[in-house]
Parts: structure tokens; sequence; C-alpha cells
């Protein structure tokens, strides 16, 4: 009951604050389907003989092993749809060098909608998929801005191919010309640990780049009925920058042909059927035969399979060849693309226009439509928060300035004794949570929640104000939210600090210190791996229930965890909590 619980209140914290990909069919995250991986991963399962027979190298250490085995796991767990006669991987039997190989993949095949970074940093996101560059719209099968009208349509579709063969020379090129220097680092966002620089190999991670291409192909070209030929291709980057026109640019990039488990199942079967011929197609290519790529990108006859990745309507690519600019053959706007079944889909959910700098401030250019409010839902959260929390320490600096001068003009003869006078020794349990986070470069969620224990001695009161010490000891929980889902046992810390309450007692500030323990076997440090703690309270409300009891409201607190300490990669977590607990007062002065 205690998960469900946490798991309705996480789902319902992110459901309104989680970014959806801004393009491309999605990558792997805790509430994102991981259509690249998976699709990714299953094709390559007919790799796994062949792998081993490349002899790559593999890093000087082992580092790597834990983070890639629970990588390819999780992406061969649940294809988006699974060829009975191949089964997925299984990490427990694969050799190092396929584990290697796997893993350098699904990185790669990650990396161009990503950039190495959290599926939900924003502004990383925002430079990654914003970049006018030609090639940074090619990658992703889609126009550049520069290609107009029914020509530009060709120059993209042959650019993108272009592309393609140029990732598989650099594929081969790995393999076999320079195998000594193909472990490279690249960079890589782990849960907890945020960004860090991974050992990959160079020709499967670059192979990810070319099955990312081929297979956003399905989903950034509009196409004929059984996905065999290019009709249209939709057009990002002018969509964002609210400069498109539809018969010169073409259709705006569609989130609804992006779901890859949505009702666009045909292309989906294609571009995972494409995938599968791309494994054919590197055996023969690295070593010299270029026929199954060749094929591959080449229109198809009737009743052939392995072609046709990315083949322009060929009447249309013949009249536009022989001088016509605008052939009835070709599908335009003015015929509904030809008749295309999955036109509706590409009309569902297009691109918005980004958010501009302007001179006064504001957001800069970097998320469509949802995105947008996201982007300005967050931050103005986080400013909220901050204001207000300033605000209710100058609320009660002002009230605790007040009490102290009325309590300075009382005589001591009619002063009554407090609760926290009369019973000097405190206990409290409480319970917090945390969901964001605006730390740069990193990911906007950062979720935990948790239970703690605090007690303490309470000094007499001068002036209106007690100043007490106290100790704290707390276990904290944290959900993976950037890979793979689930709940993690995070950390146990002990510390201990000050408090000072004021403003007639309705108002608590404190400050711990202390250690951090790690508690689970995370990617890169064992459980028992100890570092420091520190909370952070500048402004907590307190209600009493009776003369001994009392509740207490902390709206928000800074807690920095880091329980290992020393060089990258290491764990440093900073989280806005919310607070709530119960207290008793006890003893007698």
């Amino acid at each position: 009951m205690q998960r469900l619980l946490v798991a309705l209140a996480i789902a319902l914290a992110l459901g309104l604050f989680a970014p959806r990909s801004a393009r491309a069919y999605s990558v792997g995250g805790a509430f994102t389907t991981s259509c690249h991986e998976r699709i990714t991963v299953h094709a390559m399962s007919y790799l796994l003989p062949y792998i081993d027979n490349l002899n790559l190298p593999l890093p000087d250490n082992d580092d790597w092993e834990k983070v890639a085995a629970q990588l390819v796991q999780a992406f061969s767990d649940a294809p988006v749809s699974r060829d009975p006669a191949q089964p997925p991987p299984n990490v427990a039997t694969l050799s190092k060098a396929q584990l290697f190989f796997l893993y350098s993949l699904a990185v790669g095949v990650r990396a161009p909608d990503t950039g190495g970074r959290s599926a939900a940093d924003l502004n990383s996101l925002r430079r990654v998929q914003a970049n006018p560059a030609p090639v940074a719209q090619y990658v992703h099968a889609l126009r550049a801005a520069k290609d107009d009208g029914l020509a530009g349509e060709v120059t993209a579709v042959d650019s993108i191919q272009e592309e393609v063969r140029s990732t598989f020379a650099g594929i081969r090129d790995a393999i076999r010309a320079n195998p000594g220097a193909s472990v490279i680092k690249v960079p890589f966002y782990l849960d907890y640990y945020g960004n860090v620089d991974v050992d990959v190999s160079r020709g499967p991670y670059l192979l990810g780049f070319a099955l990312h291409t081929i297979q956003d192909s399905y989903s950034h070209m509009l196409r004929n009925a059984d996905g065999s030929v290019v009709l249209s291709v939709l057009n990002y980057e002018e969509a964002i920058a609210g400069a498109l026109d539809e018969r010169r640019d073409g259709i705006a990039h569609s989130a609804a042909l992006d779901d890859c488990t949505g009702d666009v199942g045909p292309l989906v079967s294609r571009a995972e059927a494409a995938s599968v011929m791309v494994a054919a197609a590197l055996r023969t290519y690295v070593d010299g035969d270029e026929t199954l790529l060749d094929a591959g990108l080449s229109p198809c006859q009737s009743g052939q399979t392995s072609c046709g990745w990315m083949t322009y309507n060929p009447p249309c690519r013949a009249d536009l060849g022989a001088g016509n600019p605008q052939p009835a053959s070709c599908c335009t706007l003015d015929n509904d693309y030809c008749g295309t079944p999955w036109l509706p889909v590409a009309r569902r959910d297009p691109a918005h226009p980004y958010l501009r700098c302007s001179p006064t401030g504001g957001l800069p250019r970097g998320v469509d439509g949802a995105g947008s409010a996201l982007v300005i839902a967050f931050a103005g959260l986080v400013r909220r928060i901050r204001r207000r929390a300033a605000i209710a320490a100058a609320v009660a600096f002002e009230i605790a300035s007040t009490t102290r001068a009325a309590h300075a003009e009382d005589p001591p003869a009619t002063q009554v004794r407090t609760p926290e006078e009369q019973h000097p020794i405190f206990l409290g349990l409480e319970a917090h949570g945390a969901f964001l986070s605006d730390a740069p470069e990193r990911s906007m969620l950062n979720v935990g929640f948790g239970y703690a224990l605090r007690g303490g001695y309470r000094f007499a009161q001068r002036r209106g104000v007690h100043w007490g010490l106290l100790a704290h000891v707390e276990a904290s929980h944290w959900v993976a939210t950037e890979l793979i889902s689930g709940i993690d046992p995070g950390v146990f810390d002990v510390g201990v600090g000050g408090e000072v309450i004021y403003a007639k007692h309705f108002v608590r500030s404190s400050v711990v210190a202390g250690t951090s323990t790690l508690l689970f076997d995370a990617a890169f440090d064992k459980a028992g791996t100890t570092g420091i703690f520190v909370d952070v309270r500048p402004a907590g409300l307190r209600y009493r229930l009776g003369n001994e009891l009392l509740i207490a409201f902390d709206p928000i607190s800074l807690t920095l965890v880091e329980p290992t300490l020393g060089p990258s990669p290491a764990i440093r977590d900073l989280q806005y909590r919310t607070l709530i607990g119960i207290e008793w007062v006890l003893g007698t002065r």
C-alpha cells in the first residue's frame, strides 16, 4: 500500500511536470516509451553470433558492466513488438563483447535526441533539438530550412541518405581500420550521478546514429499505405520558428507520428524490419561489400522487403528530374498528399513556434507547445517557492522583532512560561517529499521521499526567541526517473545542528550537518559508502494542538546529500523538500 500511494503521488506530480519528447520516436525514460532503444536492441540481436568475431577492444576497467547490463536488460525486456522467431537478448548469457556492443549501440541511438544529457533537462534538449545546422535536421530525417518546395524534398532525402552512408563509413573505419582507438568516452546521463563520461565502442555507437536516422524516417516522412515510399518530408525547424509555409516547407513535425505505441503500427513494424536489415547490411559492409546497404537505400521492386528504407516517390523524382517543377505525380497539399492514410495522423499534435528571447528577458527559444507551458510552469514554480520562502522569512523576522519588543516592555511578573520553557526536551517524527530541481545540466525531475526522527533540547526563552540543539536521523528513498523506473533505498542520514523558534513560537528555522550513507549498490559505488549531509530549513511553520503536541510544516527546505565523496562520477544530490511532521515537548524545566 505504501508503494502504491507513493507511485500515485509521483505519477500525479510528474504527469503535470514531465516533458514529452520534442521530436522523434521517444528515447527511454521512466515516463516515456523507449521506442528507439527497444527497436534497436531487438534488431541487433540478430548480430549476436557475429559480434564476438569482430574482436572489438573492451575498456580497461569494468565500471561499464553494471550500467550496461541494466540498460540492455531494460530495453530488451519489452520491445515495441517482437518477432517470435528471434527472442530478445538475455543479458545473463551475453559475452562481454556482446554486452559492450549492445550497450554502446543503446547509448548511440539515444544521443541524437539528448546529446548525452538528461531527457528531462529541457535547456539541454533545446540546444540539441533546435540546432539549425542542416546535418542536425538530417540525422532526424527532417528537412533543413533551405530545403524548399518539391526540389527541396528530393534534396532532403538524398542528404539524409548520404548522412547514413557517411555514418556507415565511420563504422567500418572504427571496426576495421582503427580498432585500437575504438573505445571512446561520450557524455551520458545516469540517475543520481548526473552527466558522466562513459566508455563506448565507437563502431556500434555510430551505428546507433544511423539506426536513429532510419527509424526516424518512418515518423518524420509522410509515406504511402505500406510505408515503402516517401511522399513528403516533415519540417521541424521552421515549424518551431513560426515561419512554416506548408506549400514551400512541407508538413509540420507531428508528435502523433512519433508515438510508436499509437495508431501507426504498420510504420513501426516497417521501422523494425528496416533495423533488422541494417544489421544484415552491417555484416557485409564492414568487410567491404556495400550491396545490402545500397539495396536498403534503393527503391523496392514488387514483393521485395530488403530495400526502400527511404525511397522518395519515384514517378515524382523522375518528373522533377525531367525539368517539370510541379508534376501531377508528386504528392502535395493540393492533392492531399495522394490520399495517404497517414495524413490525418500527421495533422495531429503539430510542432508549434518556440518562445524567443526578448531584450527585457523571458525564456529563450526552446520548447514547443506543451513544452513551452512546462518551462514556464516549472520556472514560475521555482521562482514562487523561492519568493514565498523569502517572504515567509521576512514576515517571520518582522513578527519576531515585534514580539521581542513586546516582551521587552512586559514586566517580568506578567510573562507566561511557554510550553518550550516548561518542557525543554522535544521529539519529532516527520515525512518529506522532493519532486523538482533547477540545478544546471541536471534533470528537472529529482524525486525522493523519506521519514526522519528529530530530537533535542531548547534553552530558556530570551527576548521572545528559543534556541535549541538537535539531533537528526533519516531514511531517504530515491526514485529513478531517467532510464529505468523504480524506487531505490537511497541513503541513511545522521546529523546534529541547531534551531531557532521565533514569531510567537509559530516559526522555526534550523540547520543540520552530518553524514550520509548509501544504502544500495549504485552504478559506480557500493552500499555503505559515506559522505556528507546538510539540511537547511529557512522558515517552517508550527501549529500547537495542545500543551505538549504540535504539527510542523516546512514548505521548502534545501538538502544536500553527497554519500560519495571524491572525483567524478559521484552522487551529489541537491533536493528541494517539503516536510510535514508531529512534535512532542517533554520533560520539566
